[in-house]
């Protein structure tokens, strides 16, 4: 969608994917927009289980999934690519999706409605946005409806052939707070993955299941 409005730098916009593809889809870049100064923009991705709703302010409920940058246009109502690090699976079903601007102003559309568009791939509804801080992506007011406003730049797996590895939930906070799984690259046949499990409280005993399927 076009921008209309926007909340200031730092702020959130909010929504859910409904994953349709019986594949799960990996999120590669977004198209997004800015103010009129050109700078280095960096947005962090969060994630979770289920509808967005109403969730927006308990952290535990939240994955931080990935980090895309890029550099602003510049050009007001003209959007620009933000890259992720490494690209974010998402499985079948539905996710809450924030995306917040860290350090650069947040835009959106201003809609008419909680409104829901789809493919034959995914389902998106729209939305909140929230007056986050740079350093709190779970603080502040949300407003409603506010769209996303930009694009979203995917692939799906039985098209492109590729492993990938995703976040199934937020996990339980222990004393180190909640516990993630992070791999170190996009699995492939030939090439070495490595598993690196944090915020582990003593005596870091932990049990890890792994499947597999052609």
């Amino acid at each position: 969608f076009a921008r209309n409005d926007g909340n200031g730098n730092y702020g959130s916009v909010m929504l859910d994917l409904d994953v349709l593809n019986p594949t799960g889809m990996t999120i590669n870049s977004l198209d997004v927009h800015a103010s009129t100064v050109v700078q280095t923009c960096n947005l962090d991705m969060y994630v979770r289980q289920g509808t967005y709703n109403n969730f927006w302010s308990n952290p535990e409920e939240w994955v931080l999934v990935g980090t895309a940058t890029g550099t602003s246009s510049g050009v007001s109502n003209t959007p620009f690519n933000v890259i992720f690090n490494s690209p974010v699976y998402l499985p079948p079903g539905i996710s809450g999706v924030k995306f917040h601007h860290r350090d650069f102003y947040c835009s959106y559309t201003t809609g008419t409605g909680t409104v829901t568009f789809s493919n034959a791939d995914v389902a998106m509804t729209v939305g909140h946005s929230q007056y986050t801080s740079a350093t709190n992506a779970f603080t502040g007011s949300t407003l409603s409806p506010r769209w996303f406003a930009g694009t979203i730049y995917y692939e799906t797996l039985n098209i492109s052939g590729n492993a990938q590895t995703g976040n199934y939930g937020p996990g339980c906070a222990g004393a180190l707070g909640v516990p993630g799984l992070t791999a170190s690259a996009t699995p492939a046949i030939g090439t070495a993955v490595t598993l690196t499990i944090d915020n582990m409280a003593a005596p870091e005993i932990g049990i890890l299941l792994m499947g597999l399927n052609h």
